[in-house]
């Protein structure tokens, strides 16, 4: 077999594994057209940014169930229409740019889950707390799905032409998606606030610190409302690229996300040796 059939092979062998990672993960391979790409991606980040309790928890009756069903299709659709117009991100030059492009499709999807969240308490409804993380979910994952298509198909596929590279374009603007994980990786980073109030019954008593992390001690980021996300999500998305300056938010979340998640498994790993 010469040179040029092995590396061929090579390259075929390494297509084939990254087309089973992104098929586990996303139900995409690397041949996808950009649009079936973004809608699998907009699922995956709805699951992220509804699980474990958030929001999807509270739909355990069959009529709640199927109105969250339509408000789902809704939203998803929504997020769709804010991607495919793109003169609007092509367009942001400013962080503040930015900010209203965002604020504006969280509020959007936030209200097409109204007739759920009228049938629920107003923090277990679908809040924005659950819209930043869909939305920011998204974002991260066009940008990263962007390096991976850029590298084994070239910078002209059709998936980084049509989404990725104007996602990359503004890469440093983005915001970083708001979970326990992110808030345990800043809780001793002193000058970031939290994204979420603290509960100060829960917080030390004595000092000024907020002693050991604990997700009692804040309000819970699934349950951020509009005020919230104005004040502490906004100032904690400012504050923390400020500092940050040499990286990406996305390139600063992905290194921060996989050290407290190997935290936690070594954590749980010792605990059930224990």
């Amino acid at each position: 077999m010469s040179n040029n059939e092995n590396e061929k092979l090579e390259n075929k062998k390494f297509e084939n594994a990254i087309n089973f990672l992104l098929f586990s993960y996303f139900k995409i391979t690397l041949d996808d057209n950009a649009n079936d790409i973004l809608d699998k991606v907009i699922i995956k980040a709805y699951k992220d940014a509804t699980q474990q309790g958030a929001f999807n928890k509270y739909l355990t009756d069959n009529i709640k169930a199927q109105i969250a069903s339509k408000s789902n299709e809704k939203g998803e659709n929504i997020l769709k229409n804010r991607f495919n117009k793109f003169d609007n991100l092509k367009n942001i030059s400013t962080q503040k740019d930015f900010n209203t492009w965002h604020e504006k499709t969280c509020k959007e999807i936030v209200g097409s889950y109204n007739v759920i969240n009228e049938s629920l308490n107003n923090d277990e409804g679908f809040t924005f707390g659950n819209a930043q993380k869909w939305v920011n979910m998204t974002i991260k994952y066009i940008y990263l799905l962007n390096t991976v298509f850029s590298n084994i198909k070239g910078e002209e596929n059709n998936f980084s032409k049509t989404y990725g590279n104007i996602i990359d374009g503004i890469s440093s603007y983005i915001h970083i998606p708001i979970d326990n994980y992110i808030i345990e990786a800043v809780w001793d980073m002193d000058k970031i606030p939290l994204p979420v109030p603290e509960i100060k019954e829960k917080l030390p008593k004595k000092g000024n610190g907020k002693g050991k992390y604990n997700s009692e001690k804040y309000k819970s980021w699934s349950k951020m409302d509009y005020k919230e996300y104005k004040n502490n999500y906004m100032e904690f998305q400012n504050k923390l690229k400020a500092n940050i300056e040499s990286q990406t938010p996305i390139e600063w979340e992905n290194q921060r996300w996989i050290e407290i998640a190997k935290r936690r498994a070594n954590k749980e790993s010792k605990s059930k040796q224990n």
